[in-house]
Protein backbone atom coordinates (compact mmCIF):
# COMPACT_ATOMS: atom_id res chain seq x y z
CA UNK A 1 0.00 0.00 0.00
CA UNK A 2 2.98 2.26 0.83
CA UNK A 3 4.03 2.44 -3.08
CA UNK A 4 0.31 3.30 -4.50
CA UNK A 5 0.71 6.25 -1.93
CA UNK A 6 4.10 6.94 -3.29
CA UNK A 7 2.55 6.73 -6.64
CA UNK A 8 -0.28 9.16 -5.90
CA UNK A 9 1.71 11.47 -4.36
CA UNK A 10 4.19 11.82 -7.37
CA UNK A 11 1.23 12.26 -9.49
CA UNK A 12 -0.09 14.96 -7.17
CA UNK A 13 3.50 16.62 -7.62
CA UNK A 14 4.01 16.08 -11.18
CA UNK A 15 0.15 17.90 -12.21
CA UNK A 16 1.45 20.89 -11.48
CA UNK A 17 4.06 20.75 -14.29
CA UNK A 18 3.28 22.58 -17.19
CA UNK A 19 3.22 19.77 -20.40
CA UNK A 20 2.54 16.78 -17.60
CA UNK A 21 -0.33 14.78 -18.74
CA UNK A 22 -1.99 13.93 -15.56
CA UNK A 23 -5.32 12.43 -17.14
CA UNK A 24 -2.86 9.79 -19.61
CA UNK A 25 -1.36 8.32 -16.46
CA UNK A 26 -4.27 8.61 -14.26
CA UNK A 27 -7.12 6.83 -16.20
CA UNK A 28 -5.56 3.48 -15.51
CA UNK A 29 -6.56 4.38 -11.95
CA UNK A 30 -9.82 6.13 -12.29
CA UNK A 31 -10.75 2.54 -15.15
CA UNK A 32 -11.33 0.31 -11.55
CA UNK A 33 -14.24 2.61 -10.53
CA UNK A 34 -15.35 5.00 -13.32
CA UNK A 35 -18.10 1.73 -14.05
CA UNK A 36 -19.62 2.40 -10.66
CA UNK A 37 -19.26 6.16 -10.49
CA UNK A 38 -21.33 6.83 -14.00
CA UNK A 39 -23.57 3.71 -12.41
CA UNK A 40 -24.24 5.66 -9.52
CA UNK A 41 -24.95 8.94 -11.35
CA UNK A 42 -26.71 7.55 -14.01
CA UNK A 43 -28.96 5.10 -12.44
CA UNK A 44 -28.30 2.73 -15.39
CA UNK A 45 -25.73 -0.09 -15.90
CA UNK A 46 -23.04 0.45 -17.15
CA UNK A 47 -21.74 -2.51 -20.38
CA UNK A 48 -18.79 -1.13 -22.10
CA UNK A 49 -16.28 1.99 -21.32
CA UNK A 50 -13.60 2.90 -24.00
CA UNK A 51 -11.08 5.23 -23.97
CA UNK A 52 -10.40 7.91 -26.48
CA UNK A 53 -12.83 7.42 -28.63
CA UNK A 54 -13.28 9.27 -32.04
CA UNK A 55 -16.32 11.49 -32.42
CA UNK A 56 -17.45 13.62 -35.88
CA UNK A 57 -17.77 16.66 -35.08
CA UNK A 58 -20.95 17.28 -37.06
CA UNK A 59 -22.97 14.36 -34.74
CA UNK A 60 -21.53 16.67 -31.59
CA UNK A 61 -22.21 20.02 -33.43
CA UNK A 62 -24.20 19.85 -36.58
CA UNK A 63 -23.41 23.87 -37.13
CA UNK A 64 -19.98 23.38 -37.23
CA UNK A 65 -17.90 25.17 -40.27
CA UNK A 66 -15.88 21.65 -40.67
CA UNK A 67 -18.59 18.12 -39.90
CA UNK A 68 -16.58 15.63 -40.85
CA UNK A 69 -13.39 16.66 -38.99
CA UNK A 70 -13.27 13.95 -35.72
CA UNK A 71 -12.23 14.36 -32.29
CA UNK A 72 -11.24 12.16 -29.33
CA UNK A 73 -13.45 12.55 -26.23
CA UNK A 74 -11.80 10.76 -22.95
CA UNK A 75 -14.10 8.00 -22.72
CA UNK A 76 -17.63 6.79 -24.15
CA UNK A 77 -19.45 4.32 -21.69
CA UNK A 78 -22.28 2.21 -23.03
CA UNK A 79 -25.22 1.16 -21.71
CA UNK A 80 -28.19 -0.98 -22.58
CA UNK A 81 -31.20 0.55 -21.14
CA UNK A 82 -34.55 -0.85 -21.99
CA UNK A 83 -32.75 -2.46 -25.00
CA UNK A 84 -31.92 0.62 -25.86
CA UNK A 85 -28.09 1.61 -26.25
CA UNK A 86 -27.17 4.03 -24.38
CA UNK A 87 -24.07 6.18 -25.18
CA UNK A 88 -22.30 8.52 -22.48
CA UNK A 89 -19.77 10.59 -23.25
CA UNK A 90 -17.08 11.91 -20.99
CA UNK A 91 -14.17 14.45 -20.51
CA UNK A 92 -11.87 15.40 -18.07
CA UNK A 93 -11.60 18.55 -17.81
CA UNK A 94 -8.28 20.50 -15.71
CA UNK A 95 -10.39 23.13 -13.59
CA UNK A 96 -9.05 26.18 -12.12
CA UNK A 97 -7.98 24.82 -8.77
CA UNK A 98 -5.51 22.24 -8.90
CA UNK A 99 -7.41 18.95 -9.07
CA UNK A 100 -9.46 17.41 -12.19
CA UNK A 101 -13.24 16.82 -12.58
CA UNK A 102 -15.10 15.01 -15.18
CA UNK A 103 -18.04 15.63 -16.94
CA UNK A 104 -20.11 13.10 -18.61
CA UNK A 105 -23.30 13.99 -21.40
CA UNK A 106 -25.87 11.55 -21.53
CA UNK A 107 -27.41 11.18 -25.58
Amino acid sequence: MKKFNEIFDRLDEWKKLPSYQLERRFDIFLSLYLPQLLEFYFKKEIDCIIPEFPIRTGDYNPEHKRPNKSFKIDYLALCIFRTKLTPLSGEIDPPLGTGYCMSFRQY
